[in-house]
C-alpha cells in the first residue's frame, strides 16, 4: 500500500495524516507543508516539485522493490509519525494543558 500525491501546492494534507494512522507510506512532491509529514525514505518518498510521470513511476518502483523487512519498517515509521505528531487525541490534551498552564 502507498498513497500517491503529485499536487503542485499543498499545506499539510489531512489525507496524509489519515494514511499514516494506518501505517501507509506516502509518495509526494517536496512542496508546501509536505516535508513536515513525509520524511524521505523514512515514512515515504519525496520527489521533486512538479514530478514527471517517469519520476513518479520510478519512486513507486523503488518502494515496491523494498524488501519485506524494509517496507515493514517504513510502515512502522509512518504510524509512529502519526502517533507522535498528528494523533488528535494526544494533541488536544497537550493543547488544553498548554492553555491551562497560561
Amino acid at each position: 500500500m502507498l498513497i500517491v500525491n503529485t499536487s503542485n501546492y499543498e499545506g499539510l494534507p489531512v489525507s496524509f495524516m489519515e494514511a499514516l494512522s494506518f501505517g501507509i507510506p506516502i509518495l509526494a512532491p517536496n512542496v508546501g507543508g509536505i516535508p513536515e509529514i513525509v520524511e524521505h525514505n523514512l515514512n515515504g518518498v519525496l520527489v521533486q516539485a512538479r514530478p514527471t510521470a517517469e519520476q513518479v513511476a520510478l519512486a513507486i518502483k523503488a518502494i515496491a522493490g523494498l524488501s519485506p523487512n524494509a517496507y515493514r519498517i517504513m510502515r512502522e515509521n509512518a504510524y509512529a509519525m502519526w502517533k507522535n505528531k498528528f494523533n488528535a487525541e494526544t494533541n488536544y490534551a497537550a493543547f488544553a494543558n498548554e492553555i491551562i498552564s497560561l
